[in-house]
């Protein structure tokens, strides 16, 4: 059985980063990144706006960041976005389960 880790050959810091660098990003939380058979690998991560006015920007931060994963392996990527002022539900799930 092949248990799922981060791949070796992934810098999940230079991803971050990479991605933090887009215009429009305030911060990134629940960044996972794991492979699921040595080859295929996975990315999950939440990104914060600084503002949530225009369609179009949202729009245009999900493709840089989707242009910046398409130079990794991933065989899979979900990327939450959340607006100001939304709180993410796994923050607060984490705060209670220490």
């Amino acid at each position: 059985i092949f248990l799922q880790g981060q791949p070796k050959n992934v810098n999940k810091a230079e991803i971050e980063y990479r991605i933090m660098e887009v215009d429009g990003i305030d911060s990134l939380h629940h960044t996972h990144i794991w492979t699921l058979d040595g080859e295929h690998h996975v990315f999950t991560t939440h990104v914060k706006l600084k503002t949530s006015e225009d369609t179009v920007e949202l729009l245009s931060i999900k493709r840089q960041i989707k242009t910046i994963l398409d130079d990794y392996s991933f065989e899979f990527y979900t990327i939450e976005t959340e607006l100001v002022g939304e709180p993410c539900n796994m923050l607060k799930k984490e705060s209670h389960s220490h």
